[in-house]
Order: structure tokens, then sequence, then C-alpha cells
């Protein structure tokens, strides 16, 4: 009996030692793997071409999720997913998307403006859709390509 007992803890020490040697340190926990913004942008372009547009969406969010994204990279990525969200037609995504890209600076505020006009345009929200049109027209400056397009809507609303 007292022989089962010594044996019964001296499997109980040596089980639980190596199940603690077995287990990962501190570093391991740390070290997660970094994002690549660029090589995410650039993959979810290639799957837009492919018609993935679950895939693109799915790849941009990993770089929007991210506390550590720089700026330029954000930007690009909520725009690529807001237009992906507004050709899929999931117009309340693409709207979120782009209301949050007009909060950083590095924004395209006149494409960004220009593009919710034409998502309210979708939506049949008119009178919204001419108050972006005209921030578009006003943030445009040198972009002949966004001011033409917002006046496009002021000659046939």
């Amino acid at each position: 009996m007292i022989l089962r007992i010594i044996f019964s803890i001296f499997l109980f020490i040596n089980f639980n030692s190596v199940l603690l040697a077995a287990l990962p340190t501190n570093d391991t926990f740390i070290k997660l793997p970094k994002i690549n913004f660029v090589q995410n942008v650039e993959a979810a372009k290639e799957k837009f071409q492919l018609k993935d547009y679950q895939g693109v969406i799915n790849l941009l969010s990993i770089n929007i999720k991210s506390k550590d994204i720089p700026n330029s990279y954000l930007v690009e990525s909520l725009i690529n997913r807001a237009n992906t969200y507004f050709f899929i037609k999931d117009y309340k995504n693409a709207k979120a998307d782009y209301l949050n890209c007009l909060n950083i600076d590095l924004c395209q505020r006149a494409d960004v403006n220009l593009n919710l006009g034409k998502l309210e345009v979708k939506l049949g929200n008119n009178e919204i859709a001419a108050s972006y049109f005209k921030n578009a027209i006003l943030l445009s400056k040198d972009n002949i390509r966004v001011l033409s397009e917002a006046l496009s809507f002021f000659k046939n609303p």
C-alpha cells in the first residue's frame, strides 16, 4: 500500500514536470506573427480581380483590426474594403468604412465624399447624396474626376 502511494506521488510529480516542461515559455506567447499590411492590400487586390470578395474583406479586416497599422495603410484598407462592400451592395458596411476613413488625417476626403454620395443615391437618399457631392466638390481641389462626377449629380439628379 505504501509502495503504491509512493509510486503514485512519483508519477504525479514526473507527469506534472513533463507537462510544465512542454509548455511554451512566455516569449512564445508574446511573439505574434507580424502583419504585412502591404502584402494584405496587394493580395486583396488580386482576390478582387478573382471575384473572391469575401477574401478581400477578410484580408483587409486583418489590417483594419491591427492596432499598429500605419494610417496610410489603414486608409487604403478602409477604402478598398468599403469599395468591395459597395460592389457587393452591402451599403451599410460600405458606409461605415467610408465614415471611419473620414476620421483619419490621410483620408482622401473628396473621393470618400463622392463615394458616399453615390452610395446614398443607390439608397434613394438624394438629399443626403447632394450634401456629400457638395463636400466632394469643395474638397476636390485639382481632382477633375471627382469634380466632374460630383457635378454630374446636379445636372441629372
